[in-house]
């Protein structure tokens, strides 16, 4: 079952992306919002998986202070 969208955001791109997006999403029967929202999420997840070790490392400095 898909979760509710409940929420919308907006944002300029060029005409060129857009247009790029377009295509894609034709030949790929795909929805623009969908590959944007896939795009968002798999751009977050690579972000996070990067940011873990250095967060985990301060956790456990700010963790060994405390004690």
């Amino acid at each position: 079952m898909r979760k509710i969208q409940n929420t919308n955001i907006s944002f300029r791109a060029t005409t060129d992306l857009k247009q790029r997006l377009t295509d894609f999403c034709i030949e790929n029967d795909l929805h623009n919002s969908s590959v944007i929202r896939q795009a968002v999420n798999s751009y977050l997840r690579q972000e996070t998986k990067a940011k873990m070790p250095r967060l985990i490392a301060e956790q456990q400095r700010l963790s060994g202070s405390l004690g």
